[in-house]
């Protein structure tokens, strides 16, 4: 993902509902940080009860720049 100070704040937050979205965890990020670049960002995942490995995909990709 972009590089992101910690001191420096996003210019966009992105709040992404999720349940049951395990396949698609990967792909997704990928686009945002395609699409999003050269911009400062945060994404925040709010996970709906996921009977599947959502929260685990989420946190396998958990990196807080």
């Amino acid at each position: 993902m972009s590089e992101v100070s910690t001191t420096e704040q996003p210019r966009l937050s992105l709040v992404i509902p999720v349940m049951n979205e395990e396949d698609n965890i990967a792909p997704m990020l990928e686009q945002i940080e395609q699409a999003l670049a050269e911009e400062t960002y945060e994404v925040i995942f709010v996970d709906d009860g996921s009977s599947d490995a959502t929260v685990r995909r989420l946190r396998e990709h958990d990196d807080e720049r």
